[in-house]
């Protein structure tokens, strides 16, 4: 009981004290970032497709599967010869698309190396109306890029190249990565600059609070889409959000004196939700459909 009251004790001077908190959530900050990598790298996975030794030069479809309920679905408008459907006995599971794209060339982008658990890996070619589909599950968490050879029974060999800390990792940004962070970024902020000022306008708080606020997503957004990604663990995505959502609602707290940290916590989970859900369909439409 007594080290419950003195626990409460030490939170509730952390709390008023806001100069020891912004030291510590700097530390934090700089600790986390130090953890996830040394290095900075790409979110997307480079898929290079070949045929009996020779690129691809048609268009193709890609589609990583992975085993879900008999009646969940994770994808929309996919393509027909892409709708599969396998059971699995053994884990009671069906295999069923989790993510598909349209390619064109022999390489295609995706987002495959934030995406936790092992997958299947199905390629349809038009042009000689097959489907092509891996038999071995298998993780693509950190996987920069990868070698699929199409064989002539139908199924595929998998060549992975992973993220290494440490290695050197070099990434070379092609413009058309360039534009997707910068527009990413624009949606963010905009998206969650809009929630805060709806916020602050109804419950009467100084608009002095968005200030904080673009700080605040100026310094997670990167964190956020390089860093977590290198990290092994099985949901990403899910961590990043809970980082940025604290991060932001402590950010947002310490730099203004007139606002709680209810509130600046009630503002960072809204603002997450929005920009995930609304700005990630908004990014999918502009580049993906």
């Amino acid at each position: 009981m007594k080290q419950d009251l003195n626990m409460k004790a030490n939170l509730i001077f952390i709390m008023k004290n806001k100069s020891l908190m912004l030291i510590s959530l700097i530390l934090l900050f700089c600790l986390a970032f130090n953890f996830a990598s040394a290095d900075v790298r790409v979110l997307t996975t480079n898929i290079r497709v070949t045929l009996n030794g020779q690129e691809i030069s048609d268009t193709f479809y890609i589609a990583f599967l992975g085993c879900l309920g008999k009646n969940e679905h994770r994808v929309e408008n996919i393509i027909p010869q892409l709708n599969i459907s396998e059971y699995d006995p053994a884990n009671n599971c069906y295999w069923k698309p989790v993510l598909w794209k349209r390619c064109k060339n022999p390489y295609c982008e995706t987002y495959v190396s934030i995406m936790g658990g092992v997958l299947r890996l199905a390629v349809y070619v038009p042009s000689q109306d097959k489907l092509y589909l891996s038999e071995k599950p298998e993780s693509y968490l950190a996987v920069t890029s990868l070698e699929a050879e199409l064989l002539t029974n139908g199924s595929l060999i998998i060549k992975k190249h992973e993220y290494t800390e440490g290695k050197g990792n070099t990434i070379v940004y092609e413009d058309s990565e360039n534009i997707k962070f910068f527009a990413a970024l624009a949606i963010t902020l905009i998206l969650e600059l809009v929630v805060a000022l709806i916020y602050v306008s109804i419950t009467g708080i100084s608009k002095k609070v968005l200030i904080s606020v673009l700080i605040a997503n100026i310094i997670s957004f990167p964190v956020l889409l390089f860093a977590f990604p290198t990290l092994k663990i099985p949901s990403p995505i899910l961590s990043g959000e809970i980082f940025a959502f604290a991060f932001e609602g402590c950010f947002i707290y310490l730099l203004n004196k007139e606002i709680s940290l209810k509130k600046s916590f009630i503002i960072s989970i809204l603002m997450n939700m929005v920009s995930l859900i609304i700005g990630g369909l908004i990014f999918m439409m502009i580049f993906y459909i």
